[in-house]
């Protein structure tokens, strides 16, 4: 989508985050925060500046991404 619209000027762009903090107690959600390098998941907090900057002029030029927010869960 970001291909076809990049030539209209409409940017697709999108924030992740594997295990966001809001199921603390599920013991699911406990065993993949443990696999987090940065050793918790991330908080609305700290996904919000990321979606401030993709909404922002000055990503203007950011098309076809998605821009992990979860402390380093894709690395391990």
């Amino acid at each position: 989508m970001g291909i076809r619209l990049a030539e209209k000027t409409v940017v697709v762009t999108g924030s992740a985050s594997e295990l966001a903090e809001m199921g603390a107690g599920d013991t699911r959600f406990d065993s993949m925060a443990g696999d987090i390098l940065m050793g918790r998941p991330a908080a609305p907090e700290d996904i919000v500046p990321t979606a401030v900057f993709l909404a922002a002029s000055d990503s203007d030029c950011i098309t076809g991404q998605v821009i992990p927010v979860e402390g380093g869960m894709i690395l391990v």
